[in-house]
């Protein structure tokens, strides 16, 4: 099976499937580069040049064969998320993949604590099976599912493989870690295997520092003059959710 975890709403897929993949010191096993991705890399604060990527991880808990994909973010073009997408499912369908899971977040006015998994599938028997397993729900209206969060599923069937959305309540704040805890819960359902959270929590709390810290770093930036060729130096935290 194939969870996809990428930016989005609240990031919650995000910071599930970093959470997971450390958690299970899952291996990589792949990295996707694109013209797709910006023509942009970052000069971290050790002097390595780190490019704008996806990564493919695989692990093996309880006879089960888990891969999972991450990224800092998706493709820019509509093109790029196509062709990213397509050789993602390749990647997954030569490796002997057969489910894929795409996870995001869907905003609504959620409890603080009890959040609801929405699922959609191209296939229906998945929606009976993640009902039971995860206690999943239908939702009674249409959902646009923007970017590789939809297509990813979608296509699944174009290469002979089960694509599947589970969409997890969530206020729309920019880091929403009860929503990437629960995505991590029902990933744990799916595999039989308990994950700690705790870490998970820390992690959202220093995200959302950076993202805030960063974000007045670009305002400031933007007030500047900018000089041609020139590269804007960012402080090192803002970089650290970066990975």
């Amino acid at each position: 099976m194939l969870f996809v975890g990428l930016p989005g709403v609240g990031f919650a897929s995000k910071l599930a499937v970093d959470h997971l993949v450390k958690q299970l010191k899952a291996q990589r096993i792949g990295t996707v580069y694109s013209p797709h991705f910006p023509n942009q890399v970052i000069a971290t604060n050790k002097g390595n040049l780190k490019a704008f990527t996806l990564k493919f991880y695989y692990v093996k808990v309880k006879n089960k064969h888990v891969f999972f994909l991450k990224g800092d973010l998706q493709p820019l073009t509509v093109e790029g998320q196509y062709e990213v997408t397509a050789k993602a499912l390749q990647f997954f369908k030569e490796a002997g993949g057969q489910n894929v899971y795409a996870m995001a977040g869907l905003v609504t006015h959620p409890g603080e604590k009890d959040r609801a998994i929405y699922a959609s599938s191209t296939h229906k028997k998945q929606l009976k099976a993640l009902k039971k397993t995860i206690g999943s729900k239908i939702h009674n209206n249409y959902v646009p599912i923007m970017g590789m969060a939809g297509l990813v599923p979608t296509l699944s069937p174009l290469y002979g493989l089960t694509g599947t959305c589970l969409l997890v309540e969530t206020t729309g704040e920019p880091i929403d870690s009860v929503a990437a805890s629960k995505l991590v819960e029902v990933v744990g359902k799916m595999i039989g295997k308990k994950i700690p959270i705790e870490q998970l929590k820390k992690k959202a709390e220093q995200a959302k520092a950076n993202l805030e810290q960063l974000n007045k770093q670009q305002a400031q930036m933007q007030e500047q003059p900018a000089i041609p060729g020139a590269a804007p130096v960012l402080p090192k935290d803002s970089l650290r959710y970066i990975r």
